[in-house]
């Protein structure tokens, strides 16, 4: 499997579209929920961060069409061709961008202070987690709305995990344990769903993508699925810990598990950061097993 410049460049466009999009819904989400368990000091810095990191977003999405131009044309000069850019907008990236921008849009109504903005950016966050299930490889299947409708609320579970790792670490500062500690409590109760749905949908699709179990370890797609994979069942170890070990710990008034769990927030950063990058590859370079085979059924009705 051999990685272009243009690939790369379409990689780290995605991993850091992913991260800012995910992250700043995941951000309205969390407000969503905690506001009532927030100070006024810690839900300004919160808001403020979550709206920088639409900000990002929303330069990193208008960046992927001239990058995608470049792709196609395979030269610097193709970014600004307006034939190519025209193509790239009318493509399903192109709606995907829309629909993110507009999410994304919503989610800076947070800057307006009220608390009804807070709903305004939920809705927001939901439109963000639904754009990217309008481009990729679930959306060149033909199995119906399924992989669109898969897609969206693995995103949507995953916005929630990743969005609050900021917020969390930032209360792990703090002083006011027993308050925190009933944050912590309240955000693994909701986890524990969320993930449990995020796994199952997350399932569901690879099945539908890699068509048998053995394509995880015979395909490019499936091996880069299967590091994936054991990245996010270091992630779900960590979570396990956090709220099996950890949140109990902070509840019973042990000040030094803030520390800990702080240093694990870290850990868990760094590993959501590598699935974003294991994920922006194999969705980029290589072809699920279930693609390939829609291909090779047309080469040979064509002979």
């Amino acid at each position: 499997m051999e990685i272009s410049s243009w690939d790369a460049a379409a990689i780290i466009a995605k991993v850091l579209t992913y991260a800012f999009s995910l992250t700043s819904a995941g951000g309205a989400i969390f407000l969503l929920v905690f506001s009532r368990h927030l100070h006024e000091d810690e839900r300004v810095r919160i808001v403020r961060s979550t709206c920088v990191l639409a900000g990002v977003a929303l330069g990193l999405t208008a960046l992927r069409l001239p990058i995608l131009a470049g792709t196609m044309g395979g030269d610097l000069a193709s970014m600004s061709d307006s034939s190519l850019l025209q193509f790239a907008f009318q493509s399903s990236e192109g709606t995907a961008a829309l629909l993110r921008i507009a999410g994304l849009v919503l989610i800076l109504a947070l800057v307006i202070g009220r608390s009804w903005a807070v709903g305004i950016a939920t809705f927001g966050a939901c439109l963000v987690a639904m754009s990217f299930a309008f481009t990729g490889h679930s959306f060149s299947i033909e199995h119906g709305i399924l992989p669109q409708v898969l897609v969206a609320a693995h995103l949507l579970g995953v916005s929630y995990w990743v969005g609050a790792f900021y917020p969390l670490r930032m209360l792990t500062r703090g002083s006011d344990l027993p308050r925190i500690a009933l944050i912590m409590k309240r955000f693994g109760e909701i986890a524990a769903f969320v993930v449990g749905a995020l796994i199952v949908a997350g399932v569901l699709l690879l099945w539908i993508l890699l068509e048998t179990p053995w394509a995880i370890l015979e395909s490019s797609y499936g091996r880069l699925v299967a590091l994936k994979l054991l990245l996010v069942m270091g992630l779900l170890s960590m979570a396990a810990m956090n709220k099996l070990i950890l949140t109990p710990a902070l509840v019973a008034g042990d000040a030094s598990a803030m520390r800990r769990l702080r240093q694990s927030i870290n850990a868990e950063l760094a590993l959501a950061g590598a699935v974003l990058v294991v994920t922006a590859t194999f969705t980029t370079v290589t072809g699920p097993p279930v693609l390939e085979s829609r291909v090779s059924n047309h080469s040979l009705e064509r002979t």
